[in-house]
């Protein structure tokens, strides 16, 4: 008689290991109290939809700034700006689109919009460094 194996389902993605997910956590709180001292007001926090997420959504300067926090440890996978493919400028601006039609009334008149990118660096010593730029798409 034949044995039967179960066979696990396999993934499509890969699970983050939870020092990973830790540090990109961590990564979008560095980059909040970054913005924040420079005015930011928090409007949203991982805003998703069904097809997307924004890691932070806020006021700065009268404008509607949608953020995409990068964690790196290194710089052998590119500059932040690099990071961001043109798939996933789509999709940030698909989020953006949504988060503009549900919160439409509170939101105010005539504010500019503006894509950032932050990526918070650590190096071996565990120092940070952050690299902001604005209107980066």
């Amino acid at each position: 008689m034949a044995e039967k194996r179960s066979k696990e389902p396999t993934k499509k993605y890969p699970e983050k290991s939870d020092d990973r997910r830790a540090f990109g956590l961590e990564a979008e709180q560095i980059a909040l109290d970054y913005l924040e001292k420079k005015g930011f007001r928090l409007m949203a926090r991982n805003y998703r939809t069904s097809f997307g997420e924004i890691d932070l959504i806020g006021m700065l300067d009268g404008r509607i700034v949608f953020v995409e926090v990068r964690a790196r440890r290194s710089r052998s996978f590119g500059t932040p700006q690099e990071s961001i493919t043109e798939r996933k400028k789509r999709t940030l601006r698909r989020v953006a689109l949504s988060f503009l039609h549900t919160e439409t009334k509170n939101l105010p008149p005539n504010a500019g919009l503006r894509f950032d990118v932050i990526a918070v660096r650590r190096d071996p010593q565990g120092k940070d460094t952050i690299e902001h730029l604005p209107a980066a798409f």
